[in-house]
């Protein structure tokens, strides 16, 4: 036996072996075990091609695996694109939800130029995963290999834009119902809420795929689809989707469309069941629930007060998807008992709610007025009390004098910039009956409101001379905000102020900025009115009303 050393004398004799190192590396290895005393067959080339085999199967194991991982996570594969001016529909989509302005324009006018063509590229695009281990290894690649893998883009942001679109088409989205359907169980509540406006969007074409995918939905799931049915104008079983819907009112995230869904039964398909248990759900004083169901009942009540009607009011309960309805139509008695129990609730909001359905399905301000009066001692509730005042009209007139003392309570973001206007323009819209308390307001302590009771002013136009004195008081204050909405409603006023005009003319001389300019404008009006005549006020007042709503910041 040569030692290790006469092996190293022969490969300096031989310098070709330097081409072979992998037969020379194992030659040696051979000989020092040999040498040990642990020697093996030496190596053979079945042997070395065996080891390079088994290599070779595990790299190609692994790149088939990173082939199947971006194939299956991406929503469409990579070989049957829809190119549209040289771009794949996600890729727009994910254009559009970007916070540039330019792009977001280009991607709009792209998309929107698709209409229905879009949905079957948005259907995969929904399709796509945006968590677990898809994602990571999108990552983990684009870090290893940059030049050949892209990071992934927000998933969740491209398929709420995706979501965006679909809701535009309307009923020609509804084959892709299915995918947006399996969206309901994810736990982004972003994403669940532009998916249930896509429903809603769909209208009855919807109908079929969320009644077949109800039984078998998950329960968050469950209470999305309740609550794009309750509204739809399809037949429904009570009998069979009640037990679905009984087991949502434990759950305080699934109760109010649960109870949406009951008053739907116990209106439209008069289920007897259905109203007991919303009967029971009202006396035990739960708020979400309860405003829930009235804001249905709100919109059924546009049915049972106007049957047939193409254009509705245009109220909050107005923007439910209730075309067609009158193919199935509600009973109007049942659906006033049910609106009762809501005018009875503890909560003032529930009661508020209540409110605006009864006022449009029984139009008598006896059962609505003491509801209005006893919600607007809080605070949170003046501007939507305010909002039906309005809607109400002179009917209301018996509120007036708790409009007037809302004013002072109502929140407001910024004082100094945005007055208290809720109150103030539903004082406004009772009429001339509505001055002589905003009058009195010009003198309040608060400045915010005495600017809150001159722009109610200005929107009664000709009809607010009496307060001009006070008027004129508050012009001659030195807050901007005072000045500028001063001039603005003596402006209005017309001819009746020109005992305001020595103060106007110089604080147009003697001011810059937004006071300035205001008091030019009113200057301009003034005289205008005053060469022109006396006008009725009467005429003048919805013509300023409409004038000022627009000019209004």
């Amino acid at each position: 036996m040569k030692p290790l050393r006469h092996v190293a004398a022969r490969k300096r004799a031989h310098p070709r072996r330097d081409l072979f190192p992998l037969r020379t590396r194992a030659t040696l290895c051979h000989q020092r075990n040999r040498m040990a005393g642990t020697a093996s067959n030496p190596p053979t080339l079945s042997n070395r091609l065996r080891r390079r085999g088994r290599s070779l199967v595990a790299v190609t194991v692994v790149m088939a695996a990173l082939v199947v991982i971006v194939w299956r996570g991406s929503s469409r594969g990579w070989w049957h694109q829809d190119l549209v001016e040289g771009r794949s529909i996600p890729a727009w989509l994910a254009q559009a939800a970007t916070g540039n302005f330019t792009d977001r324009l280009a991607a709009d006018r792209v998309l929107e130029s698709l209409g229905p063509r879009l949905v079957p590229s948005v259907r995969r695009v929904l399709r796509a995963r945006d968590d677990g281990w898809y994602q990571e290894a999108r990552r983990r690649l684009a870090a290893w290999f940059p030049r050949w893998f892209r990071p992934p883009s927000p998933v969740q942001g491209i398929q709420i834009e995706a979501l965006e679109r679909l809701r535009r088409l309307g009923p020609d989205a509804a084959p892709a119902a299915p995918e947006v359907l399996a969206l309901l169980a994810r736990p982004d509540s972003l994403l669940r809420r532009a998916a249930l406006d896509c429903l809603e969007s769909m209208g009855t074409a919807a109908g079929p795929a969320l009644i077949e995918a109800l039984p078998s939905a998950p329960p968050r799931a469950r209470a999305g689809i309740l609550r794009v049915l309750a509204p739809l104008p399809v037949r429904l079983d009570a009998a069979t989707l009640r037990p679905l819907t009984l087991p949502l009112l434990g759950d305080p995230d699934t109760a109010g469309d649960a109870a949406r869904m009951l008053l739907r039964f116990a209106a439209v398909e008069r289920d007897a069941d259905s109203f007991q248990a919303l009967d029971t759900l009202f006396h035990r004083n739960l708020a979400k629930p309860a405003e829930e169901a009235m804001t249905l009942a709100g919109a059924l009540a546009l049915r049972v007060a106007h049957p047939g009607s193409p254009e509705l009011p245009q109220t909050p309960a107005g923007q439910l998807p209730l075309a067609g309805l009158s193919s199935s139509a509600p009973d109007a008695q049942i659906l006033g008992r049910l609106i009762d129990l809501g005018l009875n609730h503890r909560e003032p909001v529930v009661r508020l709610t209540a409110a605006e359905a009864d006022w449009i399905l029984h139009n008598d301000p006896d059962r609505v007025v003491p509801v209005l009066r006893a919600v607007m001692e809080n605070p949170v509730h003046i501007h939507r009390a305010a909002l039906l005042v309005r809607r109400m009209g002179p009917a209301a007139r018996p509120l007036l004098p708790d409009l007037l003392a809302a004013v002072p309570r109502e929140p407001v973001h910024r004082p100094d910039r945005l007055p208290a206007m809720s109150a103030m323009a539903a004082a406004a819209a009772l009429g001339p009956a509505a001055v002589p308390g905003l009058c009195q307001l010009l003198d309040h302590p608060a400045w915010e409101t005495r600017v809150s009771a001159a722009r109610a002013l200005e929107l009664l136009g000709p009809a607010a001379a009496p307060a001009v004195s006070g008027l004129i008081r508050l012009l001659a204050e030195d807050r901007p905000e005072s000045r500028v909405v001063a001039a603005q409603t003596l402006g209005a006023i017309g001819s009746a102020a020109a005992p305001a005009l020595p103060l106007l003319e110089r604080i147009a001389r003697t001011t810059t900025g937004y006071p300035q300019d205001a008091a030019t404008q009113a200057l301009e009006r003034i005289r205008r009115a005053r060469a022109a005549g006396p006008l009725d006020p009467a005429s003048a007042l919805a013509d300023n009303g409409a004038s000022s709503s627009q000019s209004a910041p």
